[in-house]
């Protein structure tokens, strides 16, 4: 692991603070020859003219203040639900209370006498 200095540090941020390129890596590859020549720096275009801002359009004459209501305007009226579907039937009544009684139960009726019997 290399030790760097700390005016190493300094150094280098020095030079990039100041906005110059950073120190390359090495001397810079020479073309090859057998290739051809380099790529040529393209010709420097000429500036194109400055182009005409147009004028502002003035703006458009403010209205006047309309006047204040007379009275102050009414609520709205409340807003109905609308519903898609019939109401829901009411609850069914509750069930009859049992009635707590003491004694016991009555006896069964008797059974119906069949029609032939009159007495």
């Amino acid at each position: 692991m290399k030790k760097v200095t700390i005016a190493a540090i300094a150094a280098v941020s020095a030079v990039v603070a100041l906005g110059a390129p950073p120190p390359s890596h090495g001397p810079a590859q020479k073309p090859n020859p057998q290739y051809g020549p380099g790529p040529k720096a393209a010709p420097a275009r000429p500036a194109p003219p400055p182009k005409a801002v147009p004028a502002r359009p003035a703006p458009p004459p403010k209205a006047a203040p309309r006047p204040a209501p007379a009275k102050p305007l009414p609520p709205p009226p409340p807003k109905t639900v609308h519903k898609h579907h019939k109401p829901a039937p009411p609850p069914p009544p509750p069930p009859p209370k049992p009635v707590h009684r003491h004694h016991k139960p009555a006896p069964p009726p008797p059974p119906p006498r069949p029609w032939w019997r009159f007495w």
